[in-house]
């Protein structure tokens, strides 16, 4: 019952507020610097990916993908990507040059929104009420069933979990059956190298490179888990938000490594697919 009260007393000057102000409108999203100082550091084949691949496979590759910056914009509500968000994807190469996942993880820790529920509704920061936990809100994004690959495109179903003691463990914008569907354009004429490697370990030293990726045409559905605040969330982010109301700015860090077979010559057929399959990447290399 007290947890009721509290959440009661919550709510009502958000509605008041929202009443009062509608849904909010942010600045578009800006694209700053990775908030890391070395992004190559957090990609390591050899702890990010699936140790083991299925017997008798043709050509297993393992890419790994890390945002470790830009922003996004949901609706009304800007993120800046200050934690970095990791894809790790399983593939196998077949005979004929076509690539089948057999393992897809997202993982990335939550992010803090600035002003926590205030920040929400679009309203001044109020530092001693944005420290308190009941306004603080963290935003996670999450795998949603989809990754693909085939530049300079990249389909990424993601849903964002939404983390406030009054929202439970279920809170978050999209589903897995109604997902935030990007579908992302890699900007290969700024590629660029950030660490070389060497070509003949491509597993324990692959080659880094930096590929911004960007994204407005997706749609954002409402949430889904929130319980009675729902409402109140999808009012003031304004969700569901429609395809041109949306970005995603990503300054993302790429890696495709070959796993080593223990057969030169079928590893040295992998390196030669993986200039096939993927040529824009794989030409300084």
């Amino acid at each position: 019952m007290k947890l009721i009260h509290r959440a009661a007393a919550l709510a009502a000057p958000l509605a008041l507020a929202l009443g009062a102000l509608g849904p909010t409108a942010h600045a578009a999203p800006t694209a700053p610097a990775a908030p890391i100082d070395d992004p190559a550091s957090l990609i390591n084949p050899r702890t990010d990916c699936p140790p083991d691949y299925p017997p008798g496979s043709q050509y297993p590759i393992c890419l790994i993908l890390l945002v470790g910056g830009g922003s996004m914009k949901l609706g009304g509500l800007t993120q800046q990507i200050d934690q970095p968000i990791k894809i790790v994807v399983q593939n196998l190469i077949t005979a004929d040059g076509d690539l089948k996942d057999t393992y897809t993880a997202m993982s990335g820790e939550p992010m803090t929104i600035p002003g926590g529920v205030l920040g929400v509704l679009g309203l001044p920061d109020v530092p001693f009420l944005s420290s308190l936990p009941l306004f603080q809100v963290k935003v996670q994004a999450q795998y949603a069933g989809k990754f693909a690959i085939n530049l300079p495109n990249v389909n990424l179903k993601m849903k964002i979990k939404v983390e406030n003691p009054l929202l439970g463990d279920t809170c978050t914008i999209g589903t897995d059956e109604d997902p935030i569907d990007m579908n992302l354009n890699a900007d290969l004429g700024n590629l660029t190298i950030v660490k070389e490697g060497d070509p003949d370990r491509p597993f324990d030293d692959p080659s880094v490179m930096r590929v911004p990726a960007e994204e407005n045409t997706f749609s954002v559905p409402k949430t889904s888990g929130c319980g009675f605040l729902a409402p109140i969330i999808d009012w003031a982010v304004g969700l569901p938000s429609a395809s041109g109301q949306n970005s995603a700015h990503f300054d993302s860090y790429l890696t495709i490594a070959a796993y080593p077979t223990g057969d030169a010559a079928t590893d040295a057929r992998a390196r030669k697919s993986l200039t096939t399959r993927f040529p824009a990447l794989t030409a300084n290399h």
